[in-house]
């Protein structure tokens, strides 16, 4: 009986981790095409793959939390329930496959956050730059404003007037 029960749950978490995949895929595919947005400035694009991605994450969110739950079904009342206790605790011939499939989603993760960052990074010069030109152009408090912790708080513009004539 606990034969068959392992090799259930080991089939459902090895297609679990089959779906988690394809989520992780539809999520770096949509970073790629936020990043080209972004450098084309397609803000229609962008804003519908923003969605895309929200959804993408959603999935493989509600994918992982069910990993978890099947990690424990498997490992019982044993207190490590990470991928590495399940697989001393699955049968022997869906040993390797379970590793590799579980590697590859550790790699698509990690290769989504590398894209995160620099995508992160490149926001954050952007707005950088952006403040420099508006502190230049708007008149501003010269002074510094610390918080308690001692850190500088960035001062940001009341309102912003453009007088246009179209």
């Amino acid at each position: 009986m606990e034969k068959d029960f392992l090799e259930n749950e080991t089939l459902k978490l090895l297609s679990l981790l089959g779906r988690e995949q394809i989520a992780l895929g539809n999520v770096l595919e949509a970073q790629a095409q936020i990043r080209r947005s972004v450098r084309e400035k397609d803000w229609g694009t962008l804003e519908a793959t923003l969605r895309d991605f929200a959804d993408s994450g959603e999935v493989f969110n509600s994918l992982e939390n069910k990993r978890t739950i099947l990690c424990r079904a498997i490992c019982g009342n044993e207190t490590g329930n990470d991928m590495f206790s399940v697989i001393r605790h699955v049968p022997e011939r869906n040993r390797e496959a379970l590793l590799a499939a579980f590697t590859r989603v550790r790699s698509l993760l990690a290769e989504s956050r590398v894209e995160n960052s620099a995508l992160g990074g490149y926001l954050k010069s952007c707005l950088s730059f952006l403040r420099g030109i508006f502190e230049s152009v708007i008149p501003n408090r010269k002074g510094k404003v610390y918080t308690r912790a001692g850190t500088i708080i960035q001062s940001q513009p009341d309102r912003l007037i453009f007088d246009a004539v179209l």
